[in-house]
């Protein structure tokens, strides 16, 4: 993605801006991305973290909307593409 700059009109990449605190991944919305990643399930996740089912959902609901993706597979790959987890597991 490109973005311009007001002040000179030069184009530099959009991965060059820093991005809002709110659309920062929290703590726990970065231990779901792991979870995820290594294909556990929302009960899995659930127990994991120590919180509800409904609570891991409402996770994925704000991880889904802070990276741009509609699936879990999508948040994976947005996740490795921005460095917020390794592909290695």
């Amino acid at each position: 993605m490109i973005q311009q700059v007001a002040l000179d009109n030069v184009i530099v990449p959009f991965d060059l801006f820093p991005v809002n605190n709110r659309d920062k991944l929290t703590e726990t919305e970065v231990k779901v991305l792991h979870y995820i990643a290594l294909e556990k399930t929302n009960d899995d996740i659930a127990q994991l973290l120590f919180i509800s089912k409904r609570t891991v959902e409402h996770h994925l609901t704000s991880i889904f909307r802070k990276l741009g993706v509609q699936t879990r597979v999508g948040a994976v790959v947005e996740g490795i593409r921005r460095g917020i987890i390794s592909a290695n597991g």
